[in-house]
């Protein structure tokens, strides 16, 4: 579901796209969620099943991320105590100043409400590849400073050069942060440099 009036613009971001005026520079549509998911896997020849909740969203632009004049982004994702869905979407601008945030409450019916959020996200830690990891976080309401989402960082469970992902120990207050989320970080400005390009080729094979 695509929340409208919540574009998530950041300072930066070309007005147009090949000449032509960009209504949407970046895009983050939650497409499937909460819902119920099952996996079948087969592992050495042995099948495995997994079954738990699902949840599916897109990202989409009309130019590459490296030009929409974000620096990071952080989504956050948890089914929490109250029996809510709840997402935390936060992009960073280049050159600094706070993010462009919000965050998407589903009810047990099927409802949402997106609402604006400040999020906290304390001090960043080096990884070995030089990534900025997030281990907690805070977003509240825009304005009231109702809690949204707390999120504190269990197991870093993707580990790469641009990408992190996470468990969460998660809940609307920290008090509360007691059901499983996830969590990932992407740092923009470090997709693509060069000298990721031969493990790129040692993972991708032409078509035969």
């Amino acid at each position: 579901r695509q929340a409208s009036g919540h574009d998530l613009h950041t300072p930066g971001t070309p007005p147009t796209v090949e000449g032509q005026p960009s209504a949407i520079a970046h895009d983050w549509s939650p497409q499937l969620g909460p819902s119920a998911g099952e996996a079948r896997l087969v592992v050495d020849g042995r099948e495995v099943v997994v079954v738990g909740s699902g949840y599916h969203d897109r990202n989409g632009a009309l130019l590459p991320l490296w030009q929409q004049g974000i620096d990071w982004w952080l989504w956050g994702r948890a089914d929490v105590d109250d029996g809510t869905s709840r997402i935390v979407y936060a992009l960073w601008p280049q050159g600094g100043g706070p993010p462009a945030a919000v965050g998407v409450v589903t009810d047990a019916r099927g409802q949402s409400r997106v609402v604006d959020v400040d999020i906290d996200v304390g001090d960043r830690h080096r990884t070995w590849l030089g990534m900025g990891e997030v281990r907690r976080f805070v977003a509240t309401e825009r304005g009231s400073g109702a809690p949204f989402l707390v999120g504190e960082v269990a197991h870093r469970i993707d580990d790469g050069p641009f990408y992190l992902r996470h468990t969460l120990r998660a809940g609307v207050t920290s008090a509360s942060a007691g059901t499983t989320g996830f969590l990932e970080v992407v740092d923009v400005g470090r997709i693509d440099r060069p000298w990721q390009r031969p493990f790129v080729r040692m993972r991708v094979t032409p078509p035969t």
